[in-house]
């Protein structure tokens, strides 16, 4: 029977809507096109009463997105530096926790009345956060709408230290520290890959370790913040559901997400992962599937407010965005496909159904590839990723042990000493014999249909899935 549409529906549609209109401006995609198939697909699958009605909000939403986009591109393009491709003198702030690769070490700096600048520096140059420098350097354009332009130069000259927020720079400093902690106790890459697992970073990675994880595409695991929280709060959820109430679940879970934020130096995508986190579980404790839906689609609309070039050009935000759709929505269907009668010793089986659920629409994010199938890819991080609660685990015990007792850190890290050789590895192992099947269609074709394959195997496995 036709039903008319509830608000939550219109709510649903709009944040739907003005998502896939940005989505269509990113890709300079034939706009009418684009929004005749919107309100196709959106008026069948809710069988309105009224047509009309979800045709004129889906257009306005759709529109209003590609316009706002648009709008953005251009406001941001007409803030860049002039003239770009030339050499250029100027000083600022350094604005971002600087990270190292073999190539140059990355940061960006704030420049007074100018737009950011991605600065990349010599490897091992030293900066941190908070340095006032001066660069002299070609200002190349940014590479896509919103990002920054950059200036690749080895003319750096440090100015001060300590200009940067107050708070912040004492987090970071306590993260380098207890970076070099981790040292005294595990062998150094041991040490390092253990810490960026962690806290995120590269620092203190080997050059042929940093260019194994490039080469075997497992280089994710150490950025993956909105993974990494969905992961950890799904695991607490699956080890502690139904023995707490819910309020202590809650209570435990933000506690968990308050020190992955402050662990990391308050960085903005680590905020913005936690934000969407936060707002999935609430959706998701609540129990009710529109709280749920809209909830996560309204909460990723709202941040490309902020910045809509986050849907296409930020990494982060889709693994973000969707290791919370995998925890909302997935974590039931793959619990009830593997069948399993009891959950086992700490609920290990309920955590790794978890970690699975967050992991699985994330997959084709990881292991993207341009006409190819990189298996050693899809390999190594589908095992890094399983292994990735415990690791951070016996990363998160080991920064207090170091802190607190010798004895305990030592027991610790002989603990997660053979966790880390044989992650370290599969690395080099996947690294070595770089797999791959070329694929008959584009990477993009071969991605919708496993998203398709996916959500028919979610709505196979759970009839409630709104």
């Amino acid at each position: 029977m036709e039903h008319a549409p509830s608000p939550a529906d219109f709510a649903f549609v709009v944040g739907a809507a003005f998502m896939l209109g940005i989505l269509a401006a990113s890709f300079s995609l034939a706009v009418p096109l684009s929004a005749l198939a919107v309100v196709a697909i959106l008026g069948i699958a809710w069988r309105f009463a009224n047509l009309k009605a979800v045709v004129v909000f889906t257009l306005a939403a759709f529109f209003a997105g590609a316009g706002y986009f648009l709008w953005y591109a251009i406001r941001d393009g007409a803030s860049l530096q002039k003239p770009l491709n030339r050499e250029a003198s100027l000083s600022g702030i350094i604005a971002t926790e600087p990270t190292e690769s073999a190539k140059h070490e990355a940061f960006v700096i704030d420049v007074p009345r100018q737009h950011a600048i991605e600065i990349l520096a010599p490897p091992l140059a030293g900066f941190r956060y908070g340095d006032a420098i001066a660069v002299r350097g070609i200002i190349r354009p940014p590479d896509h709408p919103g990002g920054d332009p950059a200036i690749v130069t080895a003319q750096i000259s440090l100015i001060a230290h300590g200009r940067g927020s107050w708070l912040r720079q004492r987090l970071l400093d306590a993260k380098h520290d207890l970076a070099v902690r981790f040292k005294t106790a595990l062998p150094d890459d041991e040490a390092a890959l253990l810490f960026g697992v962690t806290f995120g970073g590269s620092a203190g990675l080997s050059t042929d370790l940093a260019a194994a994880m490039a080469t075997s595409g497992s280089s994710y695991v150490l950025a993956m913040y909105g993974f990494k929280m969905t992961a950890v709060i799904s695991t607490i959820a699956a080890i502690v559901k139904g023995r707490v109430p819910r309020f202590a679940l809650a209570a435990v879970s933000g506690l968990a997400l308050t020190l992955m934020v402050l662990a990391s130096g308050i960085e903005p995508a680590v905020v913005r992962a936690a934000i969407a986190v936060t707002v999935a579980l609430v959706a998701t404790l609540s129990g009710r599937r529109l709280e749920r839906r809209n909830a996560i689609t309204l909460a990723a609309a709202g941040m490309l407010v902020w910045n809509p070039t986050l849907l296409v050009f930020d990494a982060a935000f889709r693994f973000s965005f969707l290791s919370v759709v995998g925890m909302a929505y997935l974590d039931a269907p793959v619990r009830r496909a593997w069948g399993y009668a009891e959950s086992g010793f700490l609920a290990w089986r309920d955590a790794l159904a978890s970690t699975i659920a967050v992991l699985a629409p994330i997959v084709p994010l990881s292991v993207a590839s341009d006409g190819s199938f990189p298996l050693s890819a899809l390999l190594s991080n589908t095992i890094l990723f399983i292994c990735m609660p415990l690791t951070m685990a016996l990363g998160g015990v080991l920064s207090f042990a170091v802190e607190a007792w010798s004895g305990a850190a030592f027991l610790i890290a002989r603990i997660a000493s053979p966790l880390m050789q044989f992650e370290i590895a599969l690395i080099r192992l996947c690294a070595a014999m770089p797999l791959a099947v070329v694929l008959p269609f584009g990477w993009f074709a071969v991605s919708a249909l496993y998203y398709l394959a996916l959500g028919a195997f979610a709505w196979h496995h759970a009839a409630d899935i709104a």
